[in-house]
């Protein structure tokens, strides 16, 4: 299994349900395969730099995962085809990646 840190920007004229709807899909469907949710957390909404599909503010939404390479694709396309995620992106974390959150993690908690 590798470690993913996803990234989501849903669009912003949806009302909260249909947000943690999107996300719940999501999270099923990671743990359907045997995968791992190790974090997530809700951002809320943000002002983007620059207009994205003709918005100018969305929801952010991180998650990090353990998962097969193999499911990654599906994800990639189960993503695609909801049309209320604006963008996002996925992140092949490295042991390097994973120490550095942790600690961040750990430093801000206090």
């Amino acid at each position: 299994m590798k470690l993913y840190e996803i990234i989501l920007i849903i669009n912003p004229f949806l009302k909260e349900n249909k947000i943690f709807k999107i996300i719940n899909l999501l999270e099923k469907y990671i743990l359907h395969k045997k995968g791992l949710i190790l974090y997530k957390n809700f951002w809320g909404l943000k002002k983007f730099q620059y207009d994205i599909k003709k918005n100018k503010n969305g929801y952010y939404f991180l998650i990090e995962i353990k998962i097969f390479p193999k499911y990654i694709i599906n994800i990639k396309e189960n993503i695609k085809n909801e049309e209320n995620i604006l963008r996002y992106l996925i992140i092949k974390l490295n042991k390097y990646a994973i120490k550095y959150l942790h600690n961040k993690r750990n430093i801000n908690k206090y």
